[in-house]
Parts: C-alpha cells; structure tokens; sequence
C-alpha cells in the first residue's frame, strides 16, 4: 500500500504493513512531532538541515507524572545491557541511582527539602572496623574478557555488611523470598569515617589539654 505525504494514518492504514524501513519527515522544524500515542506521548525529533547543539536531539514527551520503560513489556525478562554512547564528561560526584527492585533511575539528592524526621546519627565504629576490603574480579568481566585479562577490583561483600548490620550501607534487591543483599552505598561509607575523624579530634584535644596541665619535668603534681 502507499502512504500519501501530509495525511494522517488511520488503524486500516497499518494493517499487513510491511516495510524495511519506515522514514517519517515531517517540515523542518527544531522540534518537529513525528509520532502522537494515547494518553499524551509523543515522538519528537530535530530535522533541521544545520546540525547543531539546539537542532540534533530526540526524545520522547509525556503526561506529568508519565513513565518512560527501555526493556521488555512484561516478565521477568530484562535486557542484556543499555548502551549510552557519549563522550560528555564531568568533574561533578555522581547524583544519579539506579533502584535494584524497581529499575527506576532516579536523581540521588541531600537537600533538606527532601527529608523528615532529621536527628543526629550514631555510628557504631567498632562495626567499621571490622569491614573487610577484598580484592575480586566482577564475573561479567570475566565471562566477556577471560580470567587473565579481566582487572581485579577492590570491595566490600554486601552479604557481609548486612551481617555486621550495617544495613543502611546496604542496597537490597526484592526477591521471592524477600529482599536480599545487592549492592553497598559506598559513599555513605564516608560518614563513618567523618565521626571517627571527630571522635579522634576529641581525644587529641583531651590528651592535649592534660598534657598541658602536667608539669614541665613530668613528675606527679
């Protein structure tokens, strides 16, 4: 069947529609609609001649509050690997988490406006030390480059910070049996070593202060 240029589609249009390779080319536009679905979605596309910064984008729009899903409809099916090719770089810490159980990207953020129920934290640091760092090699890596060319890492077992309990450095992943260690929030691991680095200045300052008190040849006063 032909497709005549500038007129809408209907359902029979795309019946026993078959093609190679379907070319939408609406006017040339820095934004230009190439494809209208339900509940407000929509295909856009820069199809200017001038490739630039401002006319060489795609994406896709929604409803407020919509959702955008790469990866099989439904099941426990999940897509090998998603592939970003980009060679943008940034000196700024990471603000992006990827959630184990819902697949959902999110932005990871610390403001207060994001937060209730604020108190000051106790870390018990007898539980940091006993972390322990191995060195490993990520089975993925292996499986794609061979035991001898894949790199070893340095790391926690999440596994094993759950059982010192730990568990708020802890990332767990929903099962059928119920949520289970998957990964560590490494960065949080900082804020142990923040209390201890305060807890160490204390002492300093204490030994600091008796030792100025103590007279100068050391003998009891």
């Amino acid at each position: 069947m032909a497709l005549n240029a500038g007129q809408p589609l209907t359902p029979e249009d795309l019946d026993d529609l078959e093609a190679e390779t379907l070319t939408l080319s609406p006017a040339a536009s820095g934004g230009a609609l190439h494809i209208t679905l339900n509940e407000g979605y929509q295909l856009y596309a820069d199809n200017q001649s001038t490739i630039g910064a401002d006319n060489s984008r795609v994406w896709l729009a929604g409803p407020n509050g919509g959702e955008a899903v790469i990866g099989p409809r439904a099941g426990a099916s999940y897509f090998d690997s998603i592939r970003l090719r980009t060679d943008a770089t940034t000196s700024s810490d990471a603000n992006a988490y990827l959630d184990s159980s819902s697949q959902q990207l999110k932005r990871s953020t610390s403001s207060r406006r994001y937060k209730t129920d604020i108190n000051d934290a106790v870390i018990e640091l007898d539980l940091f030390r006993q972390l322990r760092v191995v060195s490993f090699q990520d089975r993925a890596e292996v499986e794609a480059l061979g035991v001898a060319a894949a790199p070893h890492h340095l790391g926690l077992i999440a596994e094993e910070v759950h059982d010192l309990g730990l568990t708020q450095l802890v990332q767990y992943r929903d099962t059928e049996d119920g949520p289970v260690p998957d990964g560590v929030q490494y960065a949080r691991l900082t804020l142990g070593l923040i209390q201890q680095l305060a807890d160490a200045e204390r002492r300093i300052t204490a030994l600091e202060a008796r030792l100025g008190d103590a007279p100068p040849d050391g003998s009891a006063g």
